[in-house]
């Protein structure tokens, strides 16, 4: 008798979803191939054939995971709506997918220093991308505001927002909108800026 062997459906979006939640649950240390093998229910070896090791399928879960942020965010940035309903959008989106996340960013900070150069363009790429995409919609406000705000301001602008927005997810992980509410008026700070 010929075994036939076993078909996943979306086998990559199974590896990724399981990976996402264990990485995030339990941190990148406390993670290995089989755990995630099991959690997607398929044997070590098949995983291996997707992945070389952990480090491979943890910088591809987060790069691809900013990636499906990175659509969501552009298609808010190309949204006809006002900037204020597109500025609380853009936030909502950021907000929600940096907390689904649940630290994967921070624990890269810790375990950055063992990835390759290749993966480190990549890596720099998703914070270029973050930088810019932010940048855009504060250029909105700004322009809504008649306000001029340079790069280095903006820069630390930007890192003051999504520092803001990690901290309120970590300390307040159960008041979502009051955490959105603050990081909007972070945004319209308007006495940090001069005209």
């Amino acid at each position: 008798m010929v075994k036939i062997p076993k078909i996943i459906k979306n086998i990559e979006e199974n590896i990724f979803n399981s990976a996402l939640k264990l990485f995030g649950e339990n941190g990148y240390e406390k993670v290995d191939m089989k755990m995630i093998s099991r959690e997607v229910g398929i044997a070590v070896g098949t995983l291996y054939n997707y992945y070389t090791n952990k480090k491979d399928l943890y910088s591809n879960v987060f790069i691809n995971s900013w990636r499906k942020t990175f659509l969501k965010l552009d298609c808010i940035l190309e949204n006809q709506l006002n900037i204020e309903n597109k500025t609380k959008l853009f936030i909502c989106t950021l907000y929600d997918d940096i907390s689904e996340r649940k630290g994967l960013g921070v624990e890269l900070s810790r375990v950055i220093k063992d990835f390759s150069d290749e993966e480190m363009v990549k890596i720099n790429e998703v914070r270029e991308g973050i930088h810019n995409r932010i940048g855009l919609i504060l250029q909105g406000c700004r322009e809504r505001d008649d306000m001029y705000i340079d790069n280095n301001m903006k820069a630390r602008l930007i890192d003051s927002i999504l520092a803001a927005i990690t901290s309120t997810i970590r300390n307040y992980p159960e008041q979502r909108d009051e955490n959105i509410k603050f990081i909007s008026r972070l945004m319209n700070f308007r006495e940090v800026f001069e005209k």
